[in-house]
């Protein structure tokens, strides 16, 4: 067995009674591509904004190094650049997984499944990795996906990621086994603080999870049942139809949408809730096939 893609993810949560969203996210690639990655991250933005390290959390504050970015549009813009430009030369590729809280949680009540967010983003973020990445991860060659818990929020993660790995098992049309993904935990506290890789993530979930809050309007206003298929267009449509901004006028998102490598994303909503548990045909975990 062999190790030939390096992913490293972060987790963002809001659910506050304003905004109800939980993503996981982050990038994969090669170790020749996180070499240059590390090399980047380190010179084009810590040593170029003259952070010790990136955290988003601590950037919205604008205190201490991050107090040159306060009402600074120009020079926040330039920081985001930078970091865009960090996945450009390397080539690592950014993923992303987001799950609107609420209609997860309306999906488990009206169609009584007991999905957790936290499994179904893994869940997400593994199908899409082995669907792009078929020719790499074939016979032994695997990627390892390493996920930044340090924080402590969900002591779950274990479960989380084996109830992940039976999602995936159960997916009569999964794009290659599961086994060739390898997901683990690290609990070192303090981590993304010297791990340039992580911050990376920190920066895409934060990206990936607000880009969902942004379309809330637009999500409130489809239809049940309505196509999941052509979103992207969709949303545009509906920005125009009611004179309101799409999300993706946010130029930070769209540029990991739009550029090379692109960023992989998945928001789940009700409806492509009900939608994949149609083609699934409610079975999601081994027990399930009991039920049928």
């Amino acid at each position: 067995m062999a190790v030939v893609l390096h992913g490293w993810f972060d987790d963002s949560k809001r659910d506050d009674g304003e905004q109800a969203v939980a993503a996981l996210a982050g990038c994969v690639g090669t170790a020749e591509q996180w070499e240059i990655q590390d090399a980047a991250w380190r010179n084009d933005v810590l040593a170029r904004f003259g952070l010790e390290h990136y955290h988003t959390k601590e950037f919205a504050g604008f205190k201490g190094a991050y107090a040159q970015f306060r009402g600074n549009e120009p020079r926040i813009l330039e920081l985001s650049r930078a970091i865009l430009g960090t996945f450009k030369k390397s080539q690592v590729r950014p993923f992303a997984a987001m799950t609107r809280l609420d209609d997860l949680r309306r999906f488990n009540r009206e169609r009584g499944r007991d999905m957790g967010h936290y499994a179904l983003n893994i869940y997400t973020c593994m199908f899409n990795i082995r669907q792009c990445f078929r020719e790499e991860l074939t016979n032994d060659r695997l990627a390892q996906l390493n996920l930044d818990v340090s924080s402590g929020e969900d002591p779950g993660t274990n479960q989380a990621i084996r109830v992940a790995k039976l999602y995936a098992r159960t997916h009569n049309w999964s794009p290659g086994p599961v086994e060739n993904i390898l997901v683990s935990p690290m609990r070192e506290e303090g981590l993304a603080r010297h791990t340039p890789a992580l911050q990376a993530a920190d920066f895409v979930v934060g990206e990936a999870r607000r880009y969902v809050e942004d379309s809330r309007d637009f999500y409130n206003a489809r239809p049940d049942g309505e196509s999941t298929q052509d979103f992207r267009n969709a949303m545009t449509r509906w920005a125009e139809e009611t004179g309101r901004k799409s999300p993706f006028h946010r130029g930070s998102y769209r540029a990991l949408m739009s550029g090379k490598p692109y960023v992989v994303p998945h928001a789940w909503s009700f409806n492509s809730l009900c939608a994949f548990d149609d083609q699934r045909n409610g079975v999601w975990v081994l027990r399930d096939w009991k039920r049928r």
